[in-house]
Formats: structure tokens, C-alpha cells, sequence
């Protein structure tokens, strides 16, 4: 059996986890539709986030109750063979569409500001050798690169925002909350697809993060993490632009970096941006392995190289159709991106339901 699953540290676990989520949410807050009556993304973000982990911390307490060592051992037990390889289909093809969230995005950055003369299929095919290459290394390399990179990336983000202290203006932030509570759920609810997957990693590798009980410990940090930068992050992009202009803005943190270093005469741009590409390929690549993960239990087969490769080649073809997207994608992925999540969570949570009504049973120490 050859799955690359390993042991990793909490430092590690916690860097895989916030680079993944922070990463999905900083890149995916953008479009029309998003700010047709206002900037509500920062106050969003948050919410988003608390609604994940308490998803996340519910399946990882009923894995803790039933003694089970991942995800796939939960909705096997509780749903049965059939029904559990079923739901784990379902959590593997939700990982893979939030791995190709932040990568539509990117593509389209590198595409639009940087390689002006390449092709966005060029781009792509060096996308897709890194990520297929990253995927099958296995869950613990990901892991220790994660650790390695976390505070360049982290600290990527507030250089930007503290050199573009000078042009911020709180006038931009009106009208605040504005569009009512449908609007700031709706903004919730797709911001859910952002949080909830990357917190999924440590959940589908139970067994490299020593357990459920150190998975929750660890992704309850990972998601304070994501929650407050992007949050902060998307605050800072409120103040630079208004809602008006944001609806215009493709990518607006790198807008935002390419507008704060012409203004400042320091030109940071390309260097922020060589650690958000970093970071991003290092979260969708942990997103694509546990994909493969969860199909190779899903599916009983036992090297997970094949299936995370697969997993790198839709989630690469994913982003690629969203950046040629048509009317008729364009909305079709936009019900996706904010149901998407649904489809997976309520699979889950049946299986944490029944999870909690049976007995509990421990799992051998020797076993995790």
C-alpha cells in the first residue's frame, strides 16, 4: 500500500491547513455579483469560517466518539459500505473544486499582468507539473513545505497591507452591510466552499495528525489563522476601493499591490506575488492529495499516485474552464461554488449525527 499519508507535527498541521484556507479566501473574493450592492466580504469572512469549524470540529469529535482513525472510517461506520463510499466521493470531488477556486484566479493574474504574451494554457501546463508533482509527494513533504513557507506567505500579506496604509480611506467602506441579511448570507454561504475543504485535510489524514482529537486542536488554530488575515485582508481592499470599482477589479489583491507600489515608488508587486503563487500551489496541491486520498478509500485501491494526479488534472481543467468561461459556465459555476458545499456537508453531518447516537468506542493507542 503506498497512500504517502506519514506523520507530521502541529506546526506543521496548522501551516498546511491556514496556507489553504487563507489562500482560498483571499483569491476567491471577487466578481459582479459579489458587490452588486455593497463590500460585506470582511464582516462575511468570519462567519464563513465559524460555520466551517463547527463543522469541522462536529465530524472530528463523532471520528473521536467511534475510534476512527479518518474520514473515510466515520462515514463508513455510520452510513455503511455503500453510503460511505459514496459521501467520500462526494468530499473528494469538494476538495478538488475549492483547490480550483484560488487557481482560476491565479491563472488569470499571471495571464492578464505578468506573461502578457503567453497563453493561459501554457500557464496552466506549469501549473499542473508543480501541482502533480506536489500531490504525489504525499501528505507529510506538503506538510514540512507548508512549515517552511507559512510565514513568508503570512507576512507576504501584511507587508501589502501596511504599505498601503498611505492610501486607505474609510469613506470607501459606505454603505456598510449594506444589501440586508440575505445578501450577507448568501456571501456566507459561498464563502463556506473556502474554509471548510482545507480544514477536510486533516480530517481525510487522520492518521498523519496523530488523531480527531489533535486534527480539531489543530484546525480550530488553522481556521483563527485564515479568518482573521483574510478578514484583515479584505477590510484593507475595502478602504483602497470602492464596491463600484471592486465589481471592475479582477484580482484585487494584486490590483492592490500594483496600485500601492506605483504610488510608493517601490515595486513589490511581482515579489508578493511570487509567495501567493507559493502559497497557493501548496494549498491546492494538499487539497488535490487529500482528494486522491479519499478516493483510494473510497475505492479500495492502494496507491494514492494515480488518483492525485487525476485530482491535479480536473481541479487544472476546472480553473481553465472557469477562466474561458462562457455566460452559461459562469453561472453554473457560480451555483456550484455556493452549494458545492452543501452537497458534501450534509453527508457528513448525517454521519456525525449517528455517529454521536451510538455507543462510544476508543481507539487503541498503538492504532493512531
Amino acid at each position: 500500500m503506498n497512500l504517502r499519508e506519514g506523520r507530521i507535527g502541529n506546526q506543521e498541521g496548522v501551516a498546511l491547513a491556514a496556507i489553504a484556507a487563507t489562500m482560498n479566501a483571499v483569491f476567491s473574493c471577487e466578481g459582479v455579483w459579489l458587490f452588486r450592492t455593497g463590500n460585506r466580504t470582511y464582516a462575511s469572512a468570519p462567519a464563513a469560517a465559524a460555520i466551517s469549524l463547527v463543522l469541522f470540529l462536529l465530524a472530528a469529535k463523532a471520528m473521536e466518539r467511534r475510534g476512527a482513525q479518518n474520514l473515510d472510517a466515520l462515514l463508513r461506520d455510520s452510513l455503511g459500505a455503500a453510503g460511505g463510499a459514496a459521501a467520500g466521493l462526494l468530499v473528494a470531488a469538494t476538495l478538488v473544486l475549492s483547490a480550483a477556486m484560488p487557481l482560476v484566479r491565479m491563472l488569470s493574474i499571471l495571464h492578464r499582468f505578468v506573461f502578457l504574451e503567453a497563453g493561459v494554457k501554457l500557464i496552466a501546463v506549469y501549473f499542473l507539473a508543480a501541482l502533480t508533482l506536489l500531490a504525489m509527494l504525499g501528505f507529510e513533504p506538503l506538510a514540512r513545505l507548508a512549515k517552511l513557507c507559512f510565514l513568508p506567505v503570512m507576512l507576504s500579506f501584511a507587508v501589502l497591507l501596511v504599505m498601503a496604509i498611505p492610501e486607505y480611506e474609510t469613506y470607501r467602506l459606505y454603505p456598510i452591510l449594506a444589501g440586508g441579511t440575505e445578501a450577507f448570507v448568501r456571501e456566507t454561504v459561498f464563502g463556506v466552499l473556502s474554509y471548510f475543504p482545507p480544514l477536510l485535510i486533516l480530517l481525510v489524514c487522520g492518521k498523519g495528525v496523530h488523531g480527531a482529537s489533535n486534527a480539531a486542536r489543530l484546525g480550530t488554530i488553522a481556521a483563527g489563522i485564515a479568518a482573521a488575515l483574510s478578514a484583515l485582508v479584505e477590510f484593507c481592499i475595502a478602504m483602497l476601493f470602492s464596491f463600484e470599482h471592486l465589481r471592475e477589479v479582477y484580482g484585487p489583491v494584486f490590483r492592490m499591490a500594483m496600485s500601492v507600489g506605483s504610488a510608493s515608488g517601490m515595486r513589490m508587486d511581482r515579489v508578493l506575488l511570487f509567495f501567493w503563487v507559493a502559497g497557493i500551489l501548496i494549498g491546492a496541491a494538499a487539497l488535490f492529495y487529500a482528494a486522491g486520498l479519499q478516493f483510494c478509500r473510497s475505492a479500495r485501491m492502494r496507491d494514492v499516485r494515480p488518483a492525485a494526479m487525476a485530482a491535479a488534472g480536473i481541479g487544472t481543467t476546472a480553473a481553465l474552464f472557469g477562466h474561458y468561461g462562457a455566460a452559461w459556465i459562469e453561472r453554473a459555476v457560480t451555483a456550484v461554488l455556493q452549494y458545492q458545499w452543501i452537497v458534501c456537508a450534509a453527508p457528513l453531518l448525517l454521519a456525525s449525527l449517528i455517529a454521536f447516537s451510538r455507543k462510544e468506542r476508543k481507539l487503541c493507542e498503538n492504532a493512531v
